[in-house]
């Protein structure tokens, strides 16, 4: 059972997807940390001031990125960009 176990851990999908957790975990954590820091460095003002920035940078780095990230439909889209059901292949149906 064990040695199951252990071939199951080294896989690279497991490895991947331990080590992705492992990286979200430690940026929330320093994320937080960073807010706690700066919340008792700065005045409400200036926090404020840091938060509508950064909310800022988030929405035009995700407004950027936008077109670059691929959708389950991206092929359905692309095949309706190009004139949809004049491409589909006609499928006849036989009549008695």
């Amino acid at each position: 059972m064990r040695a199951h176990l252990v071939d199951f851990m080294k896989r690279p999908a497991v490895v991947t997807a331990a080590s992705v957790l492992i990286l979200r975990g430690l940026t929330l954590s320093s994320r937080f940390l960073l807010s706690v820091l700066l919340a008792r460095m700065l005045s409400p003002d200036e926090m404020g001031q840091y938060g509508l920035i950064t909310a800022v940078l988030a929405f035009a780095l995700l407004a950027l990125v936008w077109n670059s990230i691929p959708t389950p439909c991206a092929n359905w889209c692309r095949h309706l960009r190009r004139g949809g059901r004049r491409s589909l292949p006609i499928r006849s149906r036989s009549e008695p």
